[in-house]
């Protein structure tokens, strides 16, 4: 099962693709709908998030390199 916590949330809201009050199993059944169901690409797509965050994000809205490399727009 993918792993979905505050590191994923965060990076999906900064990026625009959900509001942040979606339900866990509604965001897990989508990353294993559009994902193969492989738990070692779960893991590493999972650790992909998690070392993203830690490197660049921080707890704010202000982030500004998602914005700058991201192709979706927001805000």
């Amino acid at each position: 099962m993918f792993v979905i916590d505050a590191y994923t949330r965060r990076l999906l809201v900064k990026l625009g693709l959900i509001e942040g009050n979606e339900k866990y199993q509604l965001l897990r059944a989508y990353f294993e709908t559009v994902l193969d169901p492989s738990p070692v690409l779960y893991n590493e797509y999972h650790a992909l998030i998690v070392r993203h965050a830690k490197e660049k994000c921080v707890n704010s809205m202000a982030c500004r390199h998602c914005r700058v490399e991201s192709p979706i727009k927001t805000g």
